[in-house]
């Protein structure tokens, strides 16, 4: 429903050859003449300021509304709670802005005066060079990445920063003595999701107890939790988004349903124990394996198809396939796949079957393959 892009040079013509075209207006075009800039007004809290992409829990991504108070709810927890961010700290973020999280250290930021330093990637080798280079106190990470951080080879400089905190979700269990030890920095587990922001985090008086559990803390001063009889999480509280673009509200009586099977121990701490969805977590990106069958269904030669996570030491997870597709090769199911799905979703691991084990009700069951 896009009406109207403002962009580079780079990708005008590319938007232009869209059918229907939105209107393209270059980003270098609207840089102010002089040095008068127009007047502005206060706005609703209540407004959206963006429709924010989420991988999703069903089968298909969807659009998050978001407002200005989700924004500024999740921008000030982390300036009067914990990590308590300040005009002194400088933040880093190497992720892609179209997630949520290079978006929130923008906020964050601009709450509280900070500086930021926006990495054009995530490369683990110069990774630590740019934290030393930058006099970073303060950054976000996740998935494979501190996986892929302690496998460089160490320097001598390792502990030459000026790193305060790390904030990482789903940090090895294992390794999360390893990651502390070599940098000589706290790495703090935390929770958050596009629709809700940031919801439950662990603090430095839970650290040392904490580290090493899989625990994700205690939810945030402006977040409440529950368990249903699943076991599931729902969170409820202020600034979370608006709803699903096109889609029906989720919240029930103003709880949102994570999709996530938790547990609580006498603290109220939280812990994961699984996802209620067939989703697959890879490096930090939600797939659902329900979409990448759907592509793989739609080659000619598949009969059958059927997508689960297998473990994986780095990747947390990986997307493997099972298929009946005769005559046809993994190397062909491959390029098929890459040209209809991101790469981060084409299977890596291929296993190729004369028939797949099938339920009463004909559905294929994953429970035995996996």
């Amino acid at each position: 429903g896009v009406r109207l892009v403002v962009t580079s040079a780079a990708y005008a013509a590319r938007l232009r050859s869209l059918s229907p075209a939105p209107d393209v207006v270059l980003a270098d075009d609207l840089v102010p003449q002089t040095g008068d800039l127009p007047e502005w007004e206060p706005t609703d809290p209540a407004a959206v300021v963006n429709v924010q992409y989420t991988s999703g829990t069903t089968g298909r991504p969807k659009g998050c509304l978001l407002t200005h108070r989700y924004w500024t709810t999740l921008g000030r927890s982390l300036v009067e709670e914990f990590p308590h961010l300040s005009a002194e700290d400088v933040m880093l973020t190497a992720q892609p802005f179209s997630y949520l999280d290079p978006m929130w250290n923008v906020v964050t930021a601009l709450t509280v005066g900070a500086h930021l330093v926006v990495l054009d990637g995530f490369h683990p080798s110069t990774f630590w060079d740019q934290v030393r280079r930058h006099e970073v106190t303060y950054f976000y990470c996740l998935a494979a990445m501190p996986t892929l951080l302690l496998k460089m080879p160490r320097d001598p400089a390792d502990r030459d920063h000026r790193v305060r905190a790390v904030q990482c979700s789903g940090i090895p269990t294992a390794l999360h003595a390893d990651l502390e030890e070599r940098w000589g920095v706290p790495w703090y587990e935390a929770f958050g999701m596009t629709e809700t922001g940031a919801d439950i985090r662990v603090t430095p008086e839970d650290h040392d107890e904490l580290a090493g559990t899989g625990c994700l803390g205690r939810p945030a001063a402006h977040r409440e939790i529950r368990l249903d009889e699943e076991g599931q999480l729902w969170l409820r509280g202020p600034g979370m988004m608006d709803g699903y673009l096109g889609h029906p509200s989720p919240f029930v009586d103003g709880w949102f349903p994570t999709g996530d099977l938790a547990r609580l121990d006498d603290e109220g701490r939280v812990y994961l124990v699984g996802r209620l969805k067939d989703m697959i977590r890879r490096s930090g990106e939600n797939i659902a394996a329900r979409e990448v069958e759907e592509v793989l269904l739609a080659h000619p030669a598949v009969r059958v198809a059927a997508v689960v996570g297998v473990p994986d030491d780095v990747r947390g997870e990986e997307v493997k396939a099972y298929v009946v597709a005769p005559g046809v090769t993994a190397e062909e199911l491959t390029t098929w796949c890459s040209h209809r799905l991101a790469a981060f979703k084409v299977p890596r691991f291929w296993e190729l079957r004369e028939e797949l084990p099938l339920t009463a009700s004909h559905r294929v069951a994953k429970a035995a393959l996996r």
